[in-house]
C-alpha cells in the first residue's frame, strides 16, 4: 500500500502565469530550488538542485499545458510521482499538488512527514511569488553546514532566544498563526506561519518586513549529527541585502556556536 501528499492553493493570477512559474527554469529558481534545468514536454526532463548532494534529474511524465505538469522520481525500487493540477476559478488559478508513491511502512514516516512540511512551505511560496513578486529575481541567503549536535537541540537554538525569537514565541505556533518576534541580532519580524513541524525540526514563515520575504528552517539528518539549514528568500532589497545577510550570518553562527564554523552565501535568481 502507498500514501500521498496533497496540497492545494488558490492563486490570484491567470493560469498562464502559474504554468510559467512551474515549468520554466528561470522562474522555478525564484521560489523553489537553488538551480533548475527543464527540457519541456512529455518525455523531457527536469533537474532540480538544493546544493551538492541534494540534486537530481527526473523524466517529465505529465505535460498538458495550463492543466497538468509532473515528473516521476525513482528511488531504488520506489517511484514517487509529483503532479501539479491546474484549473481556473474566476480570476484565480487553483493548484493541487499530489506527490504519490510513499510506502505506508513506518520506515517511510519521517520521509513522508518531512516532505509534507516542505510542500506546505513551497506551495505558499509559489502563491506569494506569483501574486506579489513575479518577474523579480530572488536573493537567497542560505546557511547549511553539518555539525555535531542533536537535531532537536539545533532546531530549538535556531527558532528560540539564541536565534529567531528572543521572546521564545515561535515554537508552539501552528500554520496560519500570526507571529511577532525579535531576532537575536535585533531584527523585528512579523507575519504568518507557513509550516511548523517540531517532530521533524521544520519551521517556515512569511515575513512582512525585509520587503516581503520567506524564511524556512530545517534540520537535516547527517552522519555526523545534523545539518542545520536556514533559507531566507528576499526580493528587491538592493543595498540592504548585504547588511541583512551579515545579520543573519551572525544569528546563525551565534545560535549554533561553538559547534559550527559556517560559510554563508547570497545567491540571486
Amino acid at each position: 500500500m502507498s500514501r500521498s501528499i496533497v496540497k492545494k492553493v488558490a492563486i490570484a493570477a491567470p493560469v498562464d502565469s502559474v504554468w510559467t512559474a512551474l515549468t520554466e527554469a528561470d522562474e522555478l529558481v525564484r521560489w523553489f530550488p537553488l538551480d533548475a534545468r527543464v527540457t519541456p514536454g512529455l518525455g523531457g526532463s527536469i533537474w532540480l538542485s538544493w546544493g551538492s548532494g541534494a540534486e537530481g534529474e527526473a523524466p517529465i511524465t505529465a505535460w498538458d499545458p495550463h492543466r497538468r505538469f509532473g515528473w516521476t522520481e525513482t528511488r531504488a525500487a520506489v517511484k514517487l510521482a509529483v503532479d501539479f493540477h491546474l484549473e481556473t476559478d474566476g480570476s484565480k488559478t487553483i493548484v493541487r499538488l499530489v506527490q504519490s508513491g510513499f510506502s505506508d511502512s513506518k520506515d517511510w514516516d519521517d520521509e513522508f512527514n518531512i516532505t509534507s512540511a516542505r510542500w506546505s512551505y513551497f506551495m505558499e511560496h509559489l502563491r506569494f511569488y506569483v501574486e506579489q513578486k513575479r518577474g523579480l529575481p530572488r536573493d537567497l541567503i542560505s546557511f547549511r553546514r553539518p555539525m555535531a549536535m542533536d537535531p532537536h537541540e539545533a532546531f530549538e537554538r535556531l527558532i528560540g532566544p539564541a536565534g529567531l525569537s528572543t521572546e521564545a514565541t515561535l515554537r508552539h505556533l501552528q500554520p496560519s498563526d500570526r507571529f511577532a518576534a525579535t531576532t537575536a541580532t535585533g531584527d523585528a519580524l512579523s507575519g504568518s506561519v507557513i509550516a511548523s513541524r517540531v517532530t521533524t525540526c521544520q519551521f517556515g514563515i512569511k515575513v512582512d518586513e525585509l520587503g516581503g520575504a520567506f524564511l524556512f528552517v530545517e534540520i537535516e539528518p547527517h552522519k555526523d549529527g545534523c545539518r542545520p539549514a536556514l533559507w531566507l528568500s528576499t526580493y528587491g532589497l538592493g543595498k540592504e541585502l548585504e547588511p541583512v545577510r551579515a545579520r543573519f550570518e551572525r544569528l546563525y553562527e551565534s545560535a549554533l556556536a561553538p559547534e559550527l564554523n559556517v560559510t554563508v552565501g547570497a545567491r540571486r535568481r
